[in-house]
């Protein structure tokens, strides 16, 4: 990848990339949300973590999977401030990500801030849109 200006535009270039710490964030946040949407759905199905590890048997298991997803379509995820946030209208939903005492932590969200295998190409292609939504913004382009 390469950026393209026009010749004036040099000072312009190293005010922008001086600047961008304090909004390219958001921006990438903002077009990070709807691969860990989709990651995050996935784990209900699949039963595990989006880093592909198996969510630990629970002690009175569920009597069918599908019943199990009933967090699946009440996870809000928006990007605010730099980050990504998650919401849910159920009060479960903390402690499905963390567990408890005596429930095991079934993750359905990203943590340690690694980012899943499985997710790396939606986040090149997101960290890619974002860059190129932001260096248009401010008058350059993205030359692949």
């Amino acid at each position: 990848m390469s950026l393209k200006w026009d010749d004036a535009g040099l000072i312009k270039l190293i005010n922008l990339l001086s600047n961008a710490n304090s909004s390219l964030p958001s921006v990438i946040a903002e077009k990070l949300v709807p691969a860990i949407s989709k990651a995050s759905r996935n784990t209900f199905v699949q039963e595990a973590d989006v880093y592909g590890n198996d969510w630990a048997e629970l002690k009175k298991p569920r009597r069918s999977p599908k019943k199990l997803a009933g967090l699946k379509g009440h996870i809000d995820l928006t990007a605010a401030n730099k980050s990504i946030k998650g919401t849910s209208d159920k009060d479960y939903t903390g402690y499905h990500q963390t567990g408890t005492k005596k429930m095991p932590a079934r993750q359905f969200l990203p943590y340690n801030n690694e980012i899943p295998p499985a997710m790396e190409g939606d986040v090149k292609k997101a960290v890619d849109k974002a860059l190129s939504v932001y260096f248009r913004a401010m008058g350059g382009q993205i030359v692949p």
